[in-house]
This record gives structure tokens, C-alpha cells and sequence, in this order.
């Protein structure tokens, strides 16, 4: 019988307080959204560190999340045509995390975290 991995991989951002009705967010279904943050505070281009045996923790800025997003899902309007073909759910799951985002005070640091569990 073959080992299953059984990680999950996920991130999240928590807003600064006083920024809205819904404080959180995930970023959708995205294996490669918890290399991509852990890589970016690994090599320093963001500020962070690891807080945990599995959990990754940054301090960032709206444009650094949106440049995020645009690397690990493709500009704004791709990952959600590509879906909207046959998992409609995760395309109106990237619809409401853009929305979230553009929401976002740009003069305060957001934090961002990515774990592996």
C-alpha cells in the first residue's frame, strides 16, 4: 500500500483591527501558497518568521499580498475564468479573497500565515 500524505497546506490573512465586519480570510485551495509565503520570508523578501514546527508568520503590506496573489494564482480574473468552467465554488472563493484584499487598509501591516498540518 502506497503512504498517503495527508498534509493539508494553508494560509490565511488576519486584517488590522477596525477594518471590517470579517477580520480573516483564506486564500483559496492552493498547495503552493504555503511554499510560496514560507520560500518569501525564508529568502527575506518578506518580513517574517517560523513561530512554529509548521506555521510561518508575516507581517506585510497590502501590495505585497496582491503581488502574492498574482504569483501564486495568476493575475486578476485568471485562476476564476479557469474555474468558473467546473468548480464554479472556487472561483466565487477567489472572487471574495480579491474583494477582501482590495477592502485592506494600505497603511497598516496585515499578517499573513501559511501551515502545514
Amino acid at each position: 500500500m502506497e503512504d498517503l500524505d495527508l498534509t493539508y497546506y494553508d494560509a490565511w490573512l488576519k486584517a488590522p483591527e477596525a477594518s471590517g465586519d470579517e477580520a480573516t480570510a483564506w486564500f483559496p485551495p492552493a498547495r503552493d501558497a504555503f511554499f510560496h509565503i514560507r520560500d518569501a520570508i525564508l529568502s527575506g523578501r518578506l518580513r517574517g518568521e517560523q513561530i512554529d514546527h509548521l506555521v510561518w508568520r508575516a507581517a506585510v503590506t497590502k501590495g505585497e499580498v496582491e503581488e502574492l496573489i498574482c504569483e501564486i494564482y495568476g493575475p486578476s480574473g485568471t485562476y476564476e475564468a479557469y474555474h468558473d468552467a467546473g468548480l464554479v465554488h472556487l472561483a466565487d472563493k477567489m472572487r471574495a479573497f480579491r474583494a477582501f484584499v482590495a477592502a485592506l487598509p494600505s497603511d497598516r501591516d496585515i499578517i499573513l500565515m501559511a501551515d502545514e498540518f
